[in-house]
C-alpha cells in the first residue's frame, strides 16, 4: 500500500500544472518586434492588420472578450490614410481594445507587444487604464497606469517559453482615447499545456483503487499457495 501511494505520488508530481507565465509590463517604447501594418480602410467590431516580416494576422478586437470582461463594443476603424493606427468610426474616444493572434494554435501568441494609446487634448481624456494579459494557460496579469495627454506607450513580454494569448486594455468608465499606433509584435510558439490536476477526491479515489486491486492480487496468491500445498 505504501509502495502504490509512492506511486501516485510520483505520477501526481509528473502531471503538475507549469507555473504561471511571467508578464513584464513596461511603458515605454523600445522599438522592439514587427511593426503592425494597417490602413486597409477595414471598419466592423473587428479590425485585423498583419506584421511586416512574417504576415502574420493581428486582430484588434472591441468589445468583450476574455480579457475585457466589461469592455464595451464599438465601430473600429483603420484608415486608409495617415499613420498606421485604429480608431472609432465615429470619432469618439476609443475605450478599449483586446489584441490577438490567429487562436486556432492554443500554443501560438506573443511573445513580445508594445503600443502607442494615443490621448489628444480635448478628445481623450482617460487618465488611467488598465492592461491585461492571459498566456496560454489561462493565467491573468493585470496592470493599472496613469496616463496623460500625448503619447502612453505601453509594453509586454512574455518570459519562461510562455506566451500572451491575449491583451487589452481598457480605459475608466465613459473615457477614453484618440487611437492606438505604433504596434509592435514578436510572434512566438510558447511551451506545451499539460491537462489540469484531478481532484483531490480523485486521487484518493485511485489510491484507494490501487490498494484494493493489490490486496486482492496479495490474496489470490495466497489461495494459489494453499492449493498447490494442500
Amino acid at each position: 500500500m505504501h509502495k502504490l501511494a509512492l506511486l501516485a505520488a510520483a505520477s501526481l508530481a509528473a502531471m503538475a500544472t507549469p507555473a504561471a507565465a511571467t508578464i513584464t509590463f513596461g511603458n515605454q517604447t523600445v522599438g522592439q518586434g514587427e511593426e503592425v501594418l494597417l490602413g486597409s480602410g477595414a471598419t466592423g467590431t473587428t479590425v485585423t492588420g498583419s506584421t511586416n516580416q512574417t504576415h502574420t494576422n493581428v486582430n484588434f478586437i472591441s468589445g468583450v472578450t476574455s480579457t475585457c470582461a466589461g469592455c464595451t463594443s464599438q465601430t473600429l476603424s483603420e484608415p486608409a490614410t495617415g499613420q498606421a493606427r485604429v480608431e472609432t468610426m465615429d470619432g469618439s474616444v476609443l475605450q478599449d481594445i483586446t489584441i490577438q493572434l490567429d487562436q486556432t494554435n492554443p500554443l501560438f501568441g506573443i511573445g513580445y507587444i508594445e503600443f502607442n494609446i494615443d490621448n489628444t487634448a480635448n478628445l481623450g481624456d482617460a487618465i488611467s487604464v488598465t492592461i491585461n494579459a492571459i498566456d496560454q494557460f489561462g493565467n491573468p496579469e493585470t496592470i493599472t497606469h496613469s496616463v496623460g495627454n500625448g503619447s502612453n506607450f505601453f509594453s509586454a513580454l512574455a518570459s519562461g517559453g510562455e506566451v500572451i494569448r491575449s491583451i487589452s486594455f481598457d480605459a475608466a468608465g465613459t473615457t477614453g482615447f484618440t487611437d492606438i499606433r505604433q504596434v509592435r509584435i514578436t510572434p512566438a510558439l510558447g511551451g506545451e499545456i499539460t491537462q489540469p490536476l484531478p481532484e483531490p477526491a480523485t486521487w484518493m479515489m485511485m489510491i484507494l483503487g490501487f490498494g484494493a486491486a493489490g490486496f486482492s492480487m496479495r490474496r489470490n496468491r495466497r489461495k494459489g499457495l494453499l492449493a498447490q500445498i494442500a
